[in-house]
C-alpha cells in the first residue's frame, strides 16, 4: 500500500515592522558644507523687546537669532545694519566666545509664536547667511532650516 504524506504549512502573520521615529530636529544647517543639526538644543530669553532664541549645535557651536520685538511671518534680509531681525554664527572654545555676524543673507520665518512671558517658544523658518571675518575666518551658513515647537 502507497504511503500519503501530507505538508501542511502554516504561515503565522507577523506584526508589522514600524520604522522607529526619529525626532524632528530643531535645527538643521550647513557651516561652511559641513551639516550640523541638533533635536533639543533651544534656549530663548527675552529682555527689554529683544527677544533671543539660541540654538546649541555642539558645546562648541551655536546659532543665535535675535528680534526686535516679535516679527510678523515674513522674509528678512540680514545685513551688518538691519538689527530688528539678526542672525549670529557662534564658535565657544573652552570660555572665550567668537560671535560671527551675518552680514549678508535672508531668512524667511512662516510661523512665530511666544510663551506667556514673551520667549519664543514656536519658530518655523530657513535661513541662510554669510559671517563677516575675523581673525581671517569666515562662515557661510546656508540651508538653514528651524522647526521649534512648544
Amino acid at each position: 500500500m502507497p504511503l500519503l504524506i501530507a505538508a501542511v504549512s502554516c504561515k503565522k502573520d507577523l506584526p508589522p515592522v514600524v520604522a522607529p521615529t526619529l525626532p524632528v530636529k530643531q535645527l538643521s544647517v550647513k557651516v561652511n558644507g559641513s551639516a550640523e543639526g541638533c533635536s533639543t538644543c533651544y534656549g530663548g530669553s527675552s529682555s527689554g523687546g529683544t527677544q533671543e532664541a539660541n540654538f546649541a549645535i555642539s558645546s562648541n557651536e551655536a546659532v543665535r537669532l535675535f528680534f526686535e520685538g516679535i516679527p510678523p511671518a515674513g522674509t528678512y534680509s540680514l545685513s551688518s545694519s538691519n538689527y530688528s531681525v539678526s542672525m549670529i554664527y557662534e564658535r565657544i572654545n573652552g570660555l572665550s566666545y567668537t560671535y560671527y555676524h551675518a552680514v549678508s543673507g535672508s531668512i524667511a520665518i512662516t510661523s512665530i509664536d511666544t510663551s506667556s512671558h514673551g520667549v519664543v517658544n514656536k519658530l518655523a523658518a530657513t535661513f541662510n547667511f554669510q559671517t563677516d571675518t575675523i581673525g581671517g575666518q569666515a562662515y557661510a551658513v546656508t540651508d538653514g532650516t528651524i522647526n521649534l515647537k512648544p
